[in-house]
């Protein structure tokens, strides 16, 4: 899933997020997470070029 360009996880029952979503480098701009109970966010996450909207 490298060349997935934009990423909406809105409104769901997430907790968390596995370390590969790191992996993917063509996501552009943005990675939507609102209204999730995330506890944490990945150290992966923040090795992209991105605005993390948690």
């Amino acid at each position: 899933m490298t060349k997935l360009e934009k990423l909406e996880l809105i409104n769901n029952q997430l907790t968390g997020l596995p370390d590969s979503i790191g992996n993917l480098s063509g996501l552009k701009n943005s990675i939507l997470l609102y209204g999730n109970p995330l506890k944490s966010l990945p150290e992966s996450l923040f090795n992209l070029p991105l605005e993390i909207a948690w």
